[in-house]
């Protein structure tokens, strides 16, 4: 019971970071922000599948972005339960230009990766 207390309390850190942080700037037009657009678009479609298979409708996660310095600790993406998904468009910028050939499709994991804990939030939820 003393572990569950203990992720709970870093959950409501990490949350409180999260909504502390500022919003991110210019960010409607970049290249990492289209790129997680399209991911987040073709999560929402494959997960709206099996979702709709049986019987329940897929609820795609809110999404935050942001800009953050380089060593900044919340820097990167990250899932707050409660339907939050945030990205660090610096991040993904990095990864991107860090592996020119492999950047886009590393991005586009860590975006999914924190999608797949959206969906097992709305698991546990349904009690699945």
């Amino acid at each position: 019971m003393d572990q569950r207390k203990a992720l709970k309390s870093a959950g409501l850190a990490l949350l409180l970071v999260l909504v502390t942080l500022p919003p991110a700037a210019g960010t409607s037009e970049g290249e990492a922000s289209v790129l997680a657009r399209k991911v987040l678009d073709s999560t929402t479609i494959e997960w709206s599948q099996p979702f709709s298979a049986r019987g329940s409708a897929y609820r795609a996660p809110k999404v935050m972005f942001n800009r953050l310095p380089r060593l900044h600790p919340a820097r990167g993406a990250g899932y707050s339960p409660g339907e939050l998904v945030t990205l660090d468009l610096g991040e993904l910028e990095e990864t991107r230009a860090i592996f020119p050939r492999d950047g886009n499709a590393l991005a586009a994991l860590m975006i999914a990766h924190e999608v797949a804990h959206h969906v097992q939030f709305l698991e546990m939820r349904e009690g699945r």
